[in-house]
């Protein structure tokens, strides 16, 4: 379902081939499908190649299954201050990740510097006080998103083939990727 066309089909055959990125058992990719955020700490890391942890001490979210295939990234991300849960004492891993939460995680996983003094808005819609305004910031300076335009939409959910392009841009910028 990955055309030699579609925009995204360098990244997520990129990403496929490091093992980062895979496609479902009926061999489809399924790049318009929502990303929750269990899967996209699982991509962030994989991308990171950040090891797992295999001793922790679990925070207790009362949404989190801690026998589940995500557990070990969710702590590996939890531990290395990459995610932590909601005020509500929730992680939330089968929501859809939006836009904001992924470029948090994925600046975080990477060690990137922030400067988290924003003067001026990046986007039309981002405040200089909003919680995502540095991250909003840098993924313009850098380029890291698909479509970089007046608005951030930091709500919106990101969809497997964002995810791919976004990481893919990112391992570009970090010197991962010879000759992208």
């Amino acid at each position: 379902d990955i055309s030699d066309n579609h925009p995204y089909h360098a990244s997520i055959e990129y990403l496929k081939e490091l093992e980062i990125i895979s496609g479902y058992k009926d061999g489809t990719f399924q790049p318009s499908k929502k990303v929750s955020r269990a899967e996209a700490l699982k991509i962030i890391l994989k991308g990171a190649r950040t090891s797992l942890v295999s001793i922790y001490e679990a925070p207790a979210f009362s949404d989190v299954d801690y026998k589940s295939w995500y557990a070990p990234f969710l702590m590996t991300a939890y531990t290395n201050n990459i995610a932590r849960g909601y005020p509500d004492q929730s992680f939330r891993p089968h929501q859809s990740i939006s836009r904001g939460e992924f470029l948090k995680m994925l600046i975080a996983a990477f060690h990137f510097s922030l400067n988290t003094a924003i003067s001026e808005k990046p986007y039309e819609d981002v405040a200089v006080s909003d919680w995502f305004a540095p991250y909003a910031a840098f993924a313009k300076e850098k380029n890291l998103l698909p479509e970089n335009d007046k608005n951030f939409d930091a709500g919106d959910e990101l969809d497997r083939g964002e995810v791919a392009e976004i990481l893919y841009r990112l391992l570009n910028l970090s010197g991962t990727i010879p000759d992208a």
